[in-house]
């Protein structure tokens, strides 16, 4: 593997693209692919839910049931990517879940029949989250892994829009079972290309430092993660950095009654809750010129405290292409969570990256819908603008609070990201992080 770049120095784009590496196009094709199908499957679901049931409140808990389980499947299932080879962890939920949709599509099911299947397919996806998330942590590291995970983000919101955009018209297209039937085609077509372009990687072992007798595999429970991750200097910063973030969707909550305040329709309502996402992915665009890890890491506390500050602005109640703009302003500034989620990944252990992953998102799932809750409750109190300029406030101080001692945890996470991945040409170094 080729030295690290010198600290705060910018690598071209060409250097650390990560297309080169034949793993990571299998990785990212067959995770790309695998979303969209899932989107095209949501607007199915619905439709095939309100038609059996002729209930909204049904037809939303079953689209409800697409996102749900991912907050319990986390830490449930998470760990089987530590325990197992990630590779054959990723093409078994893969198989699992087209599977599972392929029966879904069978004309005649019942809705009764079709909950738990749905419910099973979302409860699959952590684990293979956290397998595909931890196989790229093992292929690519330093600029290049960071490159990789900022194509990874922006193309699936990419991804996530075009195959909701398309959603609707595929459906009218060839109806809702044959949709069903192609998003099941789509994770056969995933699990192919991880097993030809994935080379096996035997399950993680705990690595055993230089001169110590050998380590006990650290437990990888759910209460275990938690307490590794608070208890790390340097995670549990990057945790708290996360959950900064969650505040930063709280006017996701309250776009419809937002736009409606300002005369604005359906129409309004899209166009604010657009913003972020497009401003995200032109973060990430932004983050891909920006390659040297030193300086992303660096960048990271003062990026997420800025993106507060545009909710602070919506105090002064501004017009709707005002607002747009605004939350727009914070979604591009809050890309750094790109970076955050990369020291994430590589400062866990290896043999604890799935777990700790999985445990991760189900905290941020968790954590996003109890902001959308508090801020619908703290509207009530202090209106719309006031709700959303809350949550700037709590992004700013936040951030400021989480940046104390940021600057040692931040050195450790340098280190991780920079450590060379087996087989790329440098010897395997113990993790900092089980020194730390």
């Amino acid at each position: 593997m080729s030295a690290a770049p010198a600290r705060g120095t910018a690598v071209p784009a060409r250097a650390v693209s990560p297309f080169g590496d034949r793993e990571f196009r299998a990785l990212w094709l067959g995770r790309l692919i695998s979303n969209v199908g899932d989107q095209f499957a949501r607007v199915a679901l619905s439709l095939i839910a309100f038609h059996e049931t002729g209930s909204a409140g049904l037809t939303a808990l079953t689209y409800a049931l697409t996102y749900f389980p991912s907050v319990l499947g986390g830490p449930l299932l998470g760990g089987l990517a530590d325990r197992y080879p990630r590779r054959s962890v990723v093409v078994a939920c893969d198989i699992a879940r087209g599977t599972l949709i392929a029966v879904a599509a069978i004309p005649g099911m019942r809705f009764a029949a079709l909950v738990p299947l749905v419910f099973a397919v979302s409860l699959l996806e952590p684990p293979s989250d956290a397998a595909r998330s931890a196989l790229l942590a093992n292929v690519l590291s330093g600029a290049r892994y960071l490159s990789a995970l900022s194509v990874v983000q922006v193309s699936g919101q990419l991804g996530t829009l075009a195959g909701f955009a398309a959603g609707g018209a595929l459906v009218a297209a060839v109806g809702t079972h044959t949709t069903l039937v192609l998003d099941s085609v789509s994770f056969a077509v995933s699990a192919l290309l991880t097993w030809l372009g994935v080379r096996h990687r035997a399950a993680p072992r705990a690595a055993t430092p230089r001169g110590t007798a050998p380590l006990q595999k650290p437990q990888s429970g759910l209460t275990s993660t938690v307490r590794f991750i608070a208890t790390h200097a340097t995670l549990s910063r990057l945790a708290a950095f996360t959950l900064c973030v969650c505040c930063l969707l709280a006017p996701e909550a309250l776009a419809a009654p937002y736009a409606a305040s300002l005369g604005a329709g359906a129409t309004g309502t899209g166009l604010f809750l657009a913003a972020f996402p497009l401003g995200f992915m032109l973060g990430g665009l932004v983050m891909t010129r920006i390659s040297a890890p030193a300086r992303l890491l660096g960048l990271i506390a003062p990026s997420l405290a800025a993106a507060g500050i545009p909710l602070i602005c919506f105090a002064a109640r501004p017009g709707l292409p005002v607002a747009i703009v605004l939350w727009g302003a914070s979604g591009v500034l809050s890309a750094l969570m790109i970076a955050v989620n990369a020291a994430f990944v590589r400062t866990v252990p290896d043999d604890r990256r799935g777990a700790a992953g999985a445990v991760m998102g189900s905290v941020v799932s968790g954590g996003q819908g109890l902001v959308m809750i508090a801020a619908g409750g703290i509207a009530e109190l202090l209106g719309l603008p006031g709700a959303i300029a809350v949550f700037g406030v709590i992004v700013v101080v936040g951030t400021a609070l989480t940046s104390i001692g940021w600057r040692s945890a931040r050195a450790v996470a340098l280190i991780a990201l920079n450590e060379p991945t087996p087989g790329t040409g440098g010897a395997e170094t113990t993790s900092r992080a089980h020194r730390d």
